[in-house]
C-alpha cells in the first residue's frame, strides 16, 4: 500500500511538473489576464481630465528641448533636431499596468517616467531624420487590451485614448510647416491608434501627400483589412518606397498566435521589403538597447518586473549598436528571428519566444537607416 503511494505520488507529481512546462504560458497567461483587469466599471468614476497638448507638458518629446527622444548611442549616425528636413509623430505603447483604471491620469508621474524610457528605446531611432514628437495620452491599460478584455469596456478605454492621440496629431500639423514630410511611427497599442489615424485623418486627404512612411509596428495588420480601410496607402514593397505602410511582430520560429490573423502584413526592417527574403545576421545594421534611467512603475503584483524588465541592460553598460544581433524573415506574416545574438536578451516568463518587447530594439539601427533612406527618396520624387 505504501509503495502503491509512492509511487503514484511520484507519477502524479511528474504529470503536474509535465503539464506546467506544457501549459506554462497558458497557466502564466490566465494568471496575468486576472490580475491586470481593471477592478471598477468602466463608468463608475469619470475619465481623467484630457491633456492640453498646447503645454509641453503633453509631451514625452518635442524636438525643441531636451527630452527622451534624443538620445544617440554609440556607432548611430547623429541626431538632427531641429534641421531635420522630415517631422516625426510617434505614438508609444502600453505602459499602463495598473488595475484600478481604464485609462491612465496623466499626473501618474511613475508612468510617465516609464513612457519616457520606452519612449527613449525606439523613438530616437528617428532623431537623424526627423523632428520627434511624442504626445502623453490617456492610453488604455494593460487589462483593457483586446487579449485580455473581452467585456467591451476595454473598446470604450481605446475610444478614449484614440480621442486623445487624433488630439496630439492636430497639435503636432499646427507646430510643424505646411508642407513638411511626415513620418508617422508606433509600437503596439500605439499602433493601433496609429491605424485608426491614417484611416480617418490622412487617407484622402493632402496629408497623405506629405506622408513618407507610417511604421505600424508590433500591431498585426490583415492584409485584406489594411488594403479595405487605406486603399491608397500601401503597403511599403521595396526600400525606398514612400507614402507606404510598414508592419512587422517579431517571433521565434514557431511561436504561438495571439492572434487568429491568417494575412498579417510583414515589412522586413532589415531588407525594407515585403518580398519574404531572408536577411542574415550580417545583413543587419544593428540592435540598442538602453539602460534604465528610472525604476519601472509600480504595481500591487510586480507584474512590470516580469514583462518589461527583460531587454533592459545594466545600468553600467550604456547603450550602443550591436551589429548583426539578430537575423530576420517574414514568414507566414510574422517576422521570424531564428537566433539573437545579443547577451542582453533574456526569454520573456510568458510567451517567451513572443519578441514583442524588442521589435524596434532588435533592428534598432535598420529602422534608422530605413526611414532616412525613405526620407532621401521622397525630397529626391518631390516637385521643387
Amino acid at each position: 500500500m505504501w509503495r502503491t503511494f509512492v509511487v503514484a505520488a511520484v507519477a502524479g507529481g511528474l504529470l503536474a511538473a509535465t503539464a506546467a512546462i506544457v501549459w506554462r504560458d497558458a497557466i502564466a497567461f490566465a494568471y496575468l489576464r486576472h490580475r491586470v483587469r481593471p477592478v471598477r466599471v468602466f463608468d463608475a468614476a469619470p475619465p481623467p481630465p484630457a491633456p492640453d497638448y498646447a503645454s509641453p507638458a503633453a509631451w514625452a518629446a518635442l524636438p525643441d528641448r531636451a527630452d527622451a527622444a534624443d538620445e544617440v548611442p554609440a556607432g548611430a549616425d547623429p541626431e538632427a533636431k531641429s534641421e531635420a528636413r522630415a517631422a516625426a509623430f510617434y505614438v508609444h505603447p502600453t505602459t499602463y499596468y495598473r488595475n484600478v483604471a481604464w485609462n491612465q491620469p496623466l499626473d501618474d508621474d511613475e508612468v510617465n517616467r516609464f513612457t519616457d524610457e520606452v519612449v527613449r528605446g525606439s523613438a530616437t531611432a528617428f532623431n537623424a531624420c526627423c523632428r520627434v514628437h511624442a504626445p502623453r495620452y490617456r492610453q488604455a491599460a494593460l487589462g483593457a487590451l483586446p487579449l485580455f478584455d473581452e467585456s467591451g469596456q476595454g473598446e470604450r478605454a481605446l475610444a478614449l485614448a484614440y480621442r486623445d492621440v487624433e488630439a496630439a496629431f492636430a497639435a503636432f500639423l499646427a507646430r510643424i510647416g505646411p508642407h513638411d514630410p511626415i513620418v508617422i511611427a508606433a509600437h503596439s497599442q500605439g499602433s493601433l491608434h496609429a491605424r485608426w489615424l491614417l484611416e480617418r485623418r490622412v487617407a484622402g486627404t493632402p496629408l497623405a501627400d506629405r506622408l513618407v512612411a507610417a511604421y505600424l509596428v508590433g500591431y498585426s495588420v490583415s492584409a485584406r483589412d489594411l488594403a479595405a480601410s487605406l486603399p491608397r496607402i500601401p503597403v511599403c514593397a521595396t526600400p525606398d518606397a514612400t507614402g507606404c505602410v510598414l508592419v512587422w511582430n517579431t517571433v521565434a520560429p514557431g511561436a504561438a498566435r495571439l492572434d487568429d490573423i491568417t494575412d498579417g502584413v510583414c515589412v522586413n526592417p532589415v531588407t525594407g521589403s515585403a518580398d519574404g527574403a531572408y536577411a542574415p545576421h550580417a545583413a543587419s545594421a544593428g540592435a540598442v538597447f538602453f539602460p534604465p534611467r528610472a525604476a519601472l512603475p509600480w504595481t500591487p503584483n510586480g507584474i512590470e518586473s516580469a514583462l518589461l524588465a527583460l531587454a533592459r541592460p545594466p545600468a553600467a553598460d550604456g547603450a550602443r549598436v550591436e551589429p548583426g544581433a539578430a537575423d530576420a524573415q517574414c514568414v507566414d506574416g510574422r517576422l521570424e528571428v531564428r537566433e539573437i545574438r545579443s547577451a542582453r536578451v533574456r526569454r520573456a516568463p510568458v510567451w517567451g519566444d513572443n519578441h514583442h518587447a524588442w521589435d524596434y530594439a532588435l533592428f534598432w539601427m535598420d529602422v534608422r537607416r530605413d526611414v532616412a533612406r525613405r526620407v532621401a527618396a521622397f525630397e529626391r520624387a518631390r516637385p521643387r
